[in-house]
């Protein structure tokens, strides 16, 4: 019982309030003031109105069970124990291993890969982070991720930008100033079950209907690059580095999903 308690806590707590209910609904009816005077009309079908709600609320009930043991049952999937490596991109060197405070970290991933590359004298950092299986806590959605790295912090978001990447991959945009007072931008595109997410919302839904297909898995891309006098070099540097290297960062990740991008 502990076990279930703790590895299950939120699967359990529904159940247990879904128990509680139907007494309650129960204890309610048998409630009602009783009259020996005729029902006026229309009286019936005010309690099937009543009734017909409850059966729905508890329909309702058992279909957000359903799906949040779904999602869950991730924990008991077989860990993915692959490696990432840094691909090679059109047009730009690969000049170092990423490992400094600004590195993304994202809790619970089942691997990770990041590199600085250059062009001349601009420098990308690009991140990729796989889970081969989502579950509580180890979600490419989480609290506790922090795309900016351990010292960035998050002062401006944009809304998803579209890129000429050729696998439909849309980034939101982060203005981070760091512990140093250097400002610049963070770019995050994620995808979920083979499908690109616009938005966290849209990941955690990709998420759901991702659990009913069986298929779990979820990538994330951070890119980032530093601003001068204003950031529109660096968007500009994002943009370019984000149109040919979407594609050979995901597909370290397509051999593990056994999807195509």
């Amino acid at each position: 019982f502990v076990v279930v308690v703790r590895d299950h806590h939120t699967f359990f707590g529904w159940v247990v309030f879904g128990l509680f209910m139907l007494p309650l609904l129960c204890v309610d009816r048998m409630l009602q003031p009783r009259s020996s005077e005729p029902a006026p009309a229309g009286g019936g079908a005010a309690l099937d109105s009543r009734l017909a709600g409850a059966y729905a609320a508890c329909a309702v009930l058992a279909v957000g069970i359903w799906l949040n043991h779904l999602v869950d049952q991730g924990d008991a999937a077989s860990p993915d124990t692959v490696a990432l490596a840094a691909p090679e991109i059109l047009g730009w060197q690969r000049v170092a291993d990423w490992q400094d405070a600004r590195r993304p970290q994202y809790l619970g991933a089942t691997a990770q890969a990041a590199s600085w590359y250059a062009d001349g004298l601009v420098n990308v950092g690009a991140y990729l982070a796989h889970y081969g299986t989502q579950r509580p806590e180890h979600e490419v959605v989480f609290r506790h991720n922090r795309p900016q790295g351990e010292s960035g912090t998050v002062v401006a978001r944009r809304t998803a930008l579209a890129t000429d990447s050729g696998i439909g991959m849309p980034f939101q945009e982060l203005e981070v100033m760091d512990s140093t007072a250097e400002r610049r931008l963070v770019w995050v595109g994620l995808r979920v079950a083979g499908e690109p997410a616009y938005s966290e919302l849209v990941a955690k839904a990709l998420q759901i209907s991702g659990a009913i297909r069986g298929r779990r898995d979820a990538q994330a891309v951070v890119l980032t690059a530093a601003c001068r006098d204003d950031c529109n070099g660096a968007r500009s540097a994002l943009s370019r580095f984000a149109a040919v290297a979407a594609r050979p960062l995901y597909s370290q990740a397509d051999g593990r999903t056994g999807a195509a991008f």
